[in-house]
């Protein structure tokens, strides 16, 4: 699945992500500064979500989300990168995420009242910040561990995907599933390389 991954970044890297870093250095921002933009916009787009308006926040997500991918290419580019923008960027993307879902289980304890997806996007947040915080840790004890899927790019798209066609709730059945299997799974590769 990594090797997946990769190949779909090598194209998404040529595509969008190094010419619009292009632009944006040229602009004069910094990788740190689009990591910050990218969750404004983010939080942005969640306000929509919680209103219910989900085709709109689906669209303004979607370009918080690409704004997030393009800093650490800029890092690159400008031969910027550091621990502190890498540590930086790994904890605002969890922000960002996390605003996404407590926007949905607002809108459906407030505006809905479906106790069951407020239920999905709880085990949906929890179970996402565990397959980061798995790979972090491993990564922590020298543990070789990307395995597994539905990491955050795939997430992402699953979320934007349903919100834009106004049917959030499939992506909660599916992300709270598919995550909760996902940190299993990775948990699980981890101790097995542990012992090796």
């Amino acid at each position: 699945m990594e090797k997946f991954r990769q190949i779909v970044r090598s194209y998404t890297r040529e595509i969008y992500e190094i010419p619009i870093s292009k632009v944006l250095i040229k602009a004069g921002l910094t990788p740190n500064m689009i990591t910050f933009i990218g969750l404004i916009i983010t939080i942005f787009g969640s306000y929509f979500i919680y209103q219910g308006e989900f085709l709109i926040g689906g669209i303004i997500v979607a370009f918080g989300t690409i704004l997030d991918s393009i800093d650490g290419a800029m890092a690159r580019l400008t031969k910027n990168e550091s621990v502190f923008g890498d540590l930086l960027d790994s904890v605002i993307d969890r922000y960002g995420e996390a605003t996404i879902f407590v926007a949905l289980a607002c809108y459906y304890l407030f505006n809905s009242l479906d106790k069951t997806a407020v239920l999905l996007c709880i085990i949906s947040m929890l179970c996402s910040q565990l397959i980061s915080y798995v790979r972090a840790k491993s990564e922590s004890l020298q543990i070789e561990n990307k395995s597994g899927f539905f990491t955050r790019v795939e997430r992402s798209v699953i979320l934007i995907f349903f919100l834009i066609i106004s049917q959030p709730l499939y992506a909660l059945y599916i992300l709270s599933i598919g995550t909760l299997a996902s940190s299993i799974w990775r948990l699980i590769i981890g101790l097995k390389n542990a012992k090796n």
